[in-house]
């Protein structure tokens, strides 16, 4: 639904943090008839190109589909000293995609000139600002970002080689950002960095684990082995099986990385009969509230049969 009266990216999130059932914005920057912000009820990911548009899936408590992100609050023309810089980051998306991939980041600030060009800080406090700033917006994650890798991404490198298909992402400006998103996205199974592709370098993702064979100097494929696990805390998915010989969390996340096809699992700390293991063919995400139970889908190799990049916070 369009939001004719928003005017900003900000402001197009914060109406959808604090608007029951809203899961998800997008943002046209300029679509004919100037920028517009688009607000919807479902956090379905989306599979349409379209260039310089950008859709953002909000996590927290308005959107109880998804755990792994941040519902910004902002506080306008206000700013909080002890933040670390991040030199590489170049737009407040991706200066907030940082933040909710890195474990321990609360907050984010949004320098817009700073005298060295704009900046981005990182906060590991979510304290409310009180220093006024023109300018300059605090940006707090409200929600969890529950990331946690068992035993995470193993990173096989193809020197000089790219694969088509893969989805640019441009909003990441680094190597090392490009792996964390791809090891934080279910279904994301490698990552392709192009240090200079014409237009700057630039990052693509994959729903593939192909190995590359097309010949590109300077272009390097990076597949990703093992499972990095999205935690989506009390939801459920119906349609698992349950493996009644696993006896434990770390178990039951050993077994679906160890087995080809399982993209998920769901931990039942008691159900009745005793804790329970679940394991799932799809990476699906849950949406049936469920208190107690988690459900954790895999990223990586292990998750073969996804078909589309699922981005956190924001998918362009």
């Amino acid at each position: 639904m369009v939001q004719s009266s928003v005017t900003s990216l900000p402001a197009c999130q914060n109406l959808c943090a604090s608007t029951p059932g809203c899961q998800a914005i997008e943002w046209v920057p300029n679509n004919g008839v100037g920028s517009q912000c688009f607000t919807f009820t479902s956090s379905a990911v989306p599979t349409i190109s379209a260039s310089g548009i950008n859709h953002y899936i909000c996590s927290g408590t308005t959107a109880v589909t998804s755990t792994s992100g941040c519902s910004w609050t902002t506080y306008t023309n206000l700013q909080l000293f002890g933040g670390m810089v991040q030199s590489s980051v170049t737009s407040l998306p991706a200066c907030q995609n940082l933040c909710t991939s890195t474990p321990g980041c609360q907050a984010i600030e949004w320098v817009p000139n700073n005298g060295v060009g704009s900046q981005c800080f990182t906060f590991t406090s979510s304290a409310v600002p009180t220093i006024s700033a023109s300018g300059i917006n605090h940006y707090i994650c409200s929600g969890t970002t529950a990331v946690t890798s068992t035993p995470g991404c193993s990173w096989t490198t193809y020197t000089n080689l790219q694969m088509f298909g893969g989805v640019v992402q441009p909003s990441v400006t680094s190597l090392p950002a490009c792996q964390n998103l791809c090891a934080s996205t279910p279904g994301c199974q490698a990552i392709e960095w192009v240090p200079n592709n014409g237009v700057g370098s630039q990052c693509f993702t994959f729903t593939s684990s192909a190995v590359p064979t097309i010949s590109a100097s300077g272009i390097n494929h990076y597949i990703c082995s093992g499972c990095s696990w999205t935690t989506y805390t009390n939801l459920q998915l119906f349609g698992g099986m349950v493996q009644s010989s696993v006896t434990s969390l770390p178990a039951c996340q050993n077994l679906c990385a160890s087995t080809p096809g399982c993209q998920a699992i769901e931990w039942v700390p008691n159900n009745g009969v005793g804790s329970q293991c679940f394991t799932f063919t799809s990476s699906a995400v849950p949406t049936i509230s469920a208190s107690g139970i988690n459900h954790y889908i895999c990223s990586g190799t292990t998750a073969v049969t996804s078909t589309s990049d699922f981005i956190l916070s924001t998918i362009s």
